[in-house]
């Protein structure tokens, strides 16, 4: 998606948006639960699609999805959106098994100026008996937006960009009736969900064309999370909050990252021995460095490597056993330009986890023929991996 594309477009979010993209496959489930999966059936926890803003991934490591609310609110700081669709371990590492959405901002003296923009509307409520196919009129939801940015540039180095956003929206109609079973739906208050967020960048721009930029927010939300032991109810106050340090030379960067998650979720169904609602408590802390760096060796070929780091820390009551994880990974990629009509991509990478006995290898090969500049035939081969979550591997309740 470049900017002209994000500017003209009537979608709203980013499930609206990615919809348009063949191969992609958007499910909503609530107000806040949205699932995307490349090339596949999405489930209602996709765990199998990694997403990036500004090279930090926002891939949630304890229950192994993401949280498509940690996206920025303005959509007019997004420059542009990548949607790779199909295994991309090779280079992007673990998680990414379908996909990748890759999100990058326009920096702060591309955003020159100050903008706000606020938005509502409505939407039915009405459900269909799933038996009887008689509608209950259920009323209207209201749906309200409304964010704010400035940027501005202090001198010849500096610049900065301060942003922040509110999204607000009713509950979704709920299925009513029978399940094909006959066990009838389960009756719960379904919720609406709450997003506040703000957002403040540095960037030092050197006369050579590097950057450095420092970069740190808070996002919040509630809401429903649909998982395989029921849905919970993510209670306001729930928020992430990050800070970023990035530097980029022509093909080289180096980048340090930190996301902190804090909330609560009861379970609105799954009930423990003592008949009490399940209790989800989470607070995790994800610490990341990576470096890399692309360059031509010749006229023939582009060389891109490089590697990362990255440790987790859990507290998470439904697996209190497990407390940390620990993941590095190293890749290489050789694009090899054989004339004007060929061309040859081979590359690799190796990723090991403490929570995984052998290390991950990801191999990646295609083969590109362009007969005239408007055509081109690709055969790929890709090989891509899903790290377990911490639930995955250390599940630890009592459901009665």
């Amino acid at each position: 998606f470049t900017p002209q594309m994000l500017e003209n477009t009537p979608a709203a979010s980013y499930s609206d948006l990615l919809r348009t993209v063949p191969g992609v496959n958007v499910t909503q489930l609530s107000a806040r639960d949205i699932n995307i999966t490349s090339r596949a059936a999405t489930s209602s926890l996709s765990t199998s699609q990694l997403a990036v803003l500004d090279g930090r991934s926002i891939y949630q490591d304890f229950f192994g999805f993401v949280m498509w609310d940690f996206m920025p609110a303005n959509m007019d700081e997004v420059k542009q959106i990548e949607v790779i669709r199909g295994p991309a371990s090779a280079v992007w590492g673990a998680n990414a098994l379908t996909g990748v959405v890759n999100v990058i901002t326009k920096t702060p003296r591309e955003m020159r100026g100050a903008s706000v923009t606020f938005g509502g509307g409505g939407f039915s409520r009405n459900g269909k008996n799933n038996v009887t196919g008689v509608e209950s009129k259920t009323g209207v939801g209201n749906v309200f937006f409304g964010n704010g940015t400035i940027a501005d540039v202090i001198n010849d180095e500096w610049s900065y960009k301060l942003s922040a956003g509110y999204y607000q929206s009713d509950a979704f109609a709920r299925p009513l009736g029978n399940l094909p079973s006959g066990t009838a739906y389960p009756t719960f208050n379904d919720d609406g969900t709450k997003q506040p967020k703000v957002d403040l960048r540095f960037d030092r721009d050197f006369a050579e064309g590097a950057r450095l930029t420092f970069a740190g927010g808070t996002a919040g939300t509630s809401g429903i999370m649909e998982t395989g032991i029921g849905p919970f109810k993510i209670k306001s106050g729930t928020m992430l909050s990050y800070g970023k340090v990035n530097y980029t030379n022509k093909g080289f960067h180096v980048q340090a990252f930190m996301n902190m998650l804090d909330g609560e979720a009861p379970n609105l169904l799954s009930v423990d021995a003592g008949g009490n609602p399940v209790q989800f408590s989470f607070n995790t802390k994800t610490f990341d460095f990576e470096v890399g760096d692309t360059r031509a060796l010749n006229v023939h070929n582009v060389l891109t490597y490089g590697g990362n780091l990255r440790f987790n820390k859990f507290d998470l009551s439904l697996a209190p056993s497990e407390k940390s994880r620990t993941e590095g990974g190293v890749y290489v990629q050789d694009e090899i330009f054989v004339n004007n009509y060929v061309r040859l991509v081979l590359g690799a990478r190796v990723d090991k986890f403490t929570s995984i006995a052998d290390p991950v290898f990801s191999p990646r090969a295609s083969l590109l023929l362009k007969p005239a500049n408007d055509q081109t035939f690709r055969v790929s081969y890709n090989r891509a991996f899903r790290a377990p979550s911490m639930i995955n591997n250390a599940l630890d309740v009592t459901i009665a």
